[in-house]
């Protein structure tokens, strides 16, 4: 098979009259979204151009040090969108969120990487940033959704998790229901994806292996290690976030918090 072709700026600009062609639509039809593609489009382009420079230098240098700091940036980066979009900003949100997407990416990572595929040197770049990557963006998909359930389950039950305390309940047996299907709201993109996979979309990684002239058996095994262990970052991510909610939803009195759980305006 022969490798998948090199792409110029020619043919990048007529892939990106297909974008204009969609903002185009929506203005003449007026259903005003086509500042978010144009704006979507060049975001998507600076930050692609950018970060491909700055990885191509990663790269080079082959340094743990860079490897290292910008994986660590980059899990900064999804604590700070998990904040952004949370309903709720109470305390220690952020931090919170560091944790989460740090224990379940970076020990998935880490760990399956060094035992099964072996990369020399074991921190080498091309190997854990992309990985960590489409872990950290898998988890923080069912971090938000999560918390935002939670958020929205605790407002609408308050009161009812208020009666099961006074009955004499505990916080876990009150708040349970909220937490349940919290978990099942964020865990729901990446099974719905493994639903799927195979049937209606090859995933990423399988694309571009095959694009690449990969045989397509291999492409698909190496495609299930990474579904695999993207499956279970996004678990546990969603765990973590979930957990750290529940703790900071209630006073050492089990008393349901009114500083952390509350409607915002």
């Amino acid at each position: 098979m022969n490798s998948i072709p090199q792409i110029d700026l020619f043919e990048l600009s007529l892939a990106a009259l297909f974008i204009f062609a969609s903002a185009m639509m929506s203005f003449i039809f007026k259903l005003k979204v086509e500042k978010f593609f144009l704006i979507g489009a060049l975001r998507s382009t600076l930050q692609l151009g950018l970060i491909g420079i700055f990885l191509k230098t990663i790269f080079l240098s082959k340094s743990p040090t860079f490897t290292l700091a910008y994986m660590l940036f980059m899990t900064l980066a999804a604590s700070f969108t998990i904040y952004s979009r949370s309903p709720k900003k109470r305390k220690f949100l952020f931090m919170d969120s560091f944790l989460a997407s740090f224990f379940s990416a970076w020990i998935i990572v880490l760990i399956p990487v060094n035992l099964i595929a072996s990369p020399s040197p074991w921190y080498h770049p091309q190997f854990y940033i992309p990985l960590l990557g489409m872990l950290l963006g898998n988890s923080l998909n069912g971090i938000t959704l999560a918390l935002t359930t939670v958020s929205n389950g605790f407002n609408k039950d308050k009161h009812h998790i208020e009666e099961l305390l006074s009955l004499g309940a505990t916080k876990w047996e009150a708040s349970r229901s909220v937490f349940q299907e919290a978990m099942k709201v964020g865990t729901m993109p990446i099974t719905n994806a493994m639903m799927v996979s195979g049937l209606v979309s090859l995933p990423g990684m399988m694309t571009g292996q095959i694009l690449a002239g990969a045989s397509p058996v291999s492409a698909a095994k190496y495609q299930l290690f990474i579904l695999f262990l993207i499956s279970a970052a996004s678990f546990f991510g969603t765990l973590g976030s979930v957990y750290f909610s529940y703790q900071r939803s209630f006073t050492e009195m089990h008393q349901i918090d009114n500083h952390t759980i509350y409607k915002k305006d």
